[in-house]
């Protein structure tokens, strides 16, 4: 299995922070990890919500999962970091994934629609938190949101 690829100018950018830290430092970074969004019992309108947000994302150029920072920090020279993987889980229909999901939907609706990944008519925004609460209200679901994954390394 080989490794993902990780971009030139991100690894130089790494480099270049990393020589700004005291020897001793810590170098830490996060990323965004859409690979583990979910919903059970399914929750079909917070599951496509997910899908179309990180697919904008990802036309958009934006790294999607958070794994890729292993491989930035070790072909930066800087050794195998810690990582960690954090997600906001929960249900009802006052549970916060829905707010962080829905909140990302409104900011990137107009990139999706320009990518034809949907339209705005489609997504219909303005009513988008109410429509997820009323879904989770009715399935019982319990949200996994988008998830963080941290890296960090203590330089020698």
């Amino acid at each position: 299995m080989s490794a993902a690829p990780v971009s030139g100018p991100r690894i130089g950018t790494v480099r270049t922070l990393a020589h700004q830290l005291e020897p001793g430092g810590v170098m830490v970074f996060h990323e965004v990890d859409w690979g583990g969004s979910s919903s059970y019992p399914p929750a079909p309108l917070f599951d496509a919500t997910c899908r179309w947000v990180a697919e904008t994302i990802r036309r958009s150029g934006a790294e999607t999962r958070g794994t890729t920072l292993f491989g930035t920090f070790e072909r930066a020279g800087l050794g195998p970091p810690s990582l960690r993987l954090e997600a906001v889980v929960g249900g009802g229909p006052d549970a916060a994934p829905i707010d962080l999901v829905a909140d990302l939907a409104l900011t990137v609706g107009p990139a999706a629609e320009t990518f034809g990944i949907a339209s705005i008519g489609e997504l219909d925004l303005d009513t988008l938190h109410a429509r997820l609460r009323a879904e989770v209200a009715a399935t019982g679901s319990v949200l996994v949101a988008r998830g963080e994954v941290g890296a960090w390394v203590r330089l020698p």
